[in-house]
Order: C-alpha cells, then structure tokens, then sequence
C-alpha cells in the first residue's frame, strides 16, 4: 500500500488547546476501479482547532480544496454524568460537491 504526503504542523500553546495546519501534497495511495477518477489532483488544506476540558471537548475544522469548496465543521462532546454523554457535530459547505448524472439523448 502506497502512504500518503501530508504536512501537519501542531502547535501546543498550553494543556487545553492544540492548534493544527494539514496539507495533503500529493494524490493518495491505492485507487481500485470502483472509484471516481478526479481530472487532476487538487490538494486539500485545513486549519484544526481542538480544545479539552474537564467535562468536554471540542473541535473546529476549516478546509479548502485548491480551486473548491470551503467546508467549516466542528464537534462537540460533552461528559453529563458517568452514564450519559451528549455529542453535536456539524459541516457547513459552500459551493456544490455533488456528482450528477450525464444525460444520455439515447436513453428513453
């Protein structure tokens, strides 16, 4: 299996925050014949911000593909009791992602 070329650079201010930059650099390993066939390799790049509390923590993720779509997403998980966690995640896209059909004039 081939690896994969990321850049991540983290940056640990204090115990409760870590602040990351990736980049992917390079198309990805295997592809099998199943999978859509992108025309050219756009590279994907996004800001992570975590933070961890005592009873929760949290995510935010800002990403834009070279020449794409930017998504905003984010979680949030919090510890209520021993028996009870409660959990919202959330992505927000601008621009369109969607693979539609090609019309075939042949098909009836």
């Amino acid at each position: 299996m081939e690896g994969k070329d990321f850049l991540k650079a983290i940056y640990l201010p204090n115990d409760w925050l870590t602040v990351a930059v990736i980049s992917n650099l390079a198309r990805d390993g295997l592809h099998t014949d199943t999978q859509v066939a992108e025309e050219k390799f756009k590279s994907r790049h996004a800001l992570k911000i975590d933070m961890i509390g005592s009873n929760y923590n949290t995510s935010i993720i800002l990403s834009r593909k070279e020449g794409g779509n930017t998504t905003f997403g984010g979680y949030i998980q919090k510890t209520v009791s021993d028996a009870l966690i409660m959990y919202f995640d959330m992505t927000l896209n601008r621009g369109n992602s969607i693979l539609y059909p090609k019309l075939d004039p042949e098909d009836p």
